[in-house]
C-alpha cells in the first residue's frame, strides 16, 4: 500500500484565499511508518513570506486522510 505526503503552505497572507497547496510535488512512500516520519510535531515560524501550515499523510488507494498535523 503507498502513501502520499501533501504539504500545505502559507503565502504570508492571513486569509484564508491566500495559502497554496503544494499538491504538485506530492511525496509517495510505500509504508505507514515511513509516511509519519514526514509529519512535523512543531512547524518552524512563518517568515514574512509565508510557510508550512498543514502536512496531511494519504492513503494511496483510499484516498483517505490517516493523519496530520497542522499549525496552531
Amino acid at each position: 500500500m503507498a502513501y502520499s505526503i501533501e504539504k500545505t503552505s502559507s503565502n504570508g497572507y492571513r486569509c484564508g484565499c491566500c495559502t497554496s497547496s503544494a499538491s504538485d510535488d506530492l511525496i509517495w512512500v510505500d509504508t505507514l511508518e515511513q509516511a509519519l516520519e514526514h509529519l512535523p510535531k512543531s512547524f518552524p515560524a512563518e517568515s514574512e513570506y509565508g510557510g508550512e501550515i498543514e502536512v496531511e499523510i494519504i492513503d494511496g488507494s483510499t484516498g483517505t486522510v490517516v493523519a496530520s498535523s497542522v499549525v496552531d
